[in-house]
Formats: structure tokens, C-alpha cells, sequence
């Protein structure tokens, strides 16, 4: 439509690992679900604070993806 305000936002994913100490072998950690739901009870308990995040699951259990709560805007202050 015509005139209508542009709202945007930033994806960041990430990637869940675990590092060994001993082996120094990277691999995937499949707790993606368990850690999107303690971020996002964070980011409600904090709330009050700042502007947050959501958290929603990515590609696998192996991924979370955070955007902005809410959309930004066209202004500088954003």
C-alpha cells in the first residue's frame, strides 16, 4: 500500500555446540528447545528494563534464532 510505514528487524542466529576439553572435538548440542525457552523467560522477566528479543527455534535442534520484539521503525532512535 502506498504511504505505509516500512517496519523492519534483524535475524541473528546461533549455533548450539559443546566443546570436549579433553579431545578438543566440537559437536553439535541438540538442546536448541530447552535454551529458547530459558531465554525467553528471561527476556520476560527483564522485560521491564528494555526492549528484547524473541526466541524462536532455526534450522534443527541445534539452532535458535533471535529478532527483535518489536519491529523497528525509519527513525535514527531505533
Amino acid at each position: 500500500m502506498k504511504g505505509d510505514e516500512l517496519l523492519w528487524g534483524d535475524e541473528i542466529e546461533y549455533g548450539i555446540f559443546v566443546c570436549d576439553p579433553e579431545t578438543k572435538k566440537i559437536r553439535l548440542s541438540l538442546r536448541g528447545k530447552e535454551i529458547m525457552d530459558e531465554l525467553n523467560d528471561n527476556e520476560k522477566l527483564h522485560s521491564h528494563r528494555m526492549e528484547g528479543c524473541s526466541w524462536v527455534p532455526e534450522y534443527g535442534a541445534w539452532m535458535v534464532e533471535a529478532t527483535p520484539s518489536r519491529p523497528y521503525t525509519g527513525f535514527a532512535t531505533e
